[in-house]
């Protein structure tokens, strides 16, 4: 009898050994894409800001907190031409003025994922940290930072815990890091004094144009310019935090040198601080963050000057509410006064 014939196993169908080594190499190049962007994630979440930690300028500042809830950190504009050249001082029509005045003073406060705005007006009559009355924004200038903290701190009982500034050469590199920052306006902005000129609708403003726009008021009064800085800095915050940056990896880079270039911080600030400030920022991109300004009234002092007067009655219920954190659960979004 012929001997029997070996039953032989055929080997699949090429279609299909093909189609599975290509399953295969796609699952394998989904997991190379997705290890790749937590790897960004790992860099932008804990990477930058360890960077910005590390490599931003420090000074001593007196009068600070030393914990507590809400976290409050008073962030300033300065209004220093220190870092300007002359040219640059031409070309952005600040001036020439010596000495530093704050130009824009500001709370931000941080309680788990609730944040707002607390705006002083810069022209607001106060007791600053020697005693002597005058306007808020002259308290630097007596005993640096410090006397600005405790003229604060005794005008609104916030224990401010952190104090982070910046210049008008700086402000105007963030902005510019950032690739600029898109402003839609209801009405033209034109003022000779500040350098601006920006016709109504939606445009990208430049370092240049951002500095003119939060600075100028001879077109109205403080607490617009107030009004216009914490829209500015809505759109601002959404540029810092544009999700999109995950794929923009050298932009990213841009921004962080920006950061450390254009910032002073006081020694004791930190990276957890600093994630406290962006949680900050993202309520305030997303609209979330509550804002207010102190209440004052228009006047001016024996000599002239314009300032504003607190109205004390109305502030100390803002401040109270601010201190123990209660302002801060308005509804998203909301003007706490």
């Amino acid at each position: 009898m012929p001997s029997a014939v070996p039953s032989v196993t055929r080997p699949a169908a090429a279609d299909d050994d093909w189609g599975r080594v290509v399953e295969r190499g796609g699952r394998s190049r989904r997991r190379r894409i997705l290890r790749a962007i937590a790897l960004v994630l790992v860099v932008l979440l804990v990477g930058v800001p360890a960077y910005v930690s590390w490599r931003i300028p420090r000074q001593e500042v007196t009068g600070l907190a030393s914990g507590g809830q809400p976290f409050h950190i008073l962030i300033t504009g300065s209004d220093s031409r220190a870092d300007l050249t002359p040219e640059e001082r031409i070309a952005l029509t600040t001036g020439s003025a010596g000495g530093e005045r704050m130009d824009t003073i500001l709370v931000l406060s941080v309680s788990g994922t609730r944040a707002g705005m607390l705006a002083l007006p810069r022209d607001l009559l106060v007791e600053r940290c020697d005693g002597s009355v005058g306007r808020i924004n002259g308290a630097n200038g007596i005993d640096g930072p410090g006397c600005l903290v405790t003229t604060v701190r005794e005008l609104t009982g916030l224990p401010i815990q952190h104090h982070l500034s910046i210049t008008f050469g700086g402000f105007r590199d963030v902005v510019d890091a950032v690739g600029g920052v898109r402003l839609c306006l209801d009405a033209p902005i034109k003022d000779r004094s500040s350098g601006v000129d920006l016709p109504a609708g939606c445009q990208v403003l430049d370092g240049a144009d951002a500095l003119g726009f939060v600075r100028v008021r001879k077109i109205d009064n403080d607490l617009k310019r107030i009004e216009r800085q914490q829209q500015f800095l809505k759109a601002l915050a959404r540029e810092l935090l544009d999700p999109t940056l995950i794929v923009r990896p050298w932009r990213v880079v841009m921004i962080a040198n920006g950061l450390t270039s254009a910032l002073v911080a006081d020694e004791q600030l930190g990276v957890v601080d600093l994630y406290r400030i962006a949680i900050g920022l993202r309520a305030l991109a997303a609209g979330d963050a509550v804002t207010a300004t102190v209440p004052a009234d228009p006047g001016t002092t024996s000599r002239g000057a314009s300032i504003l007067r607190v109205r004390s009655d109305e502030a100390q219920v803002l401040f109270d509410a601010w201190r123990d954190g209660s302002a801060l659960l308005a509804p998203r979004g909301a003007d706490a006064g």
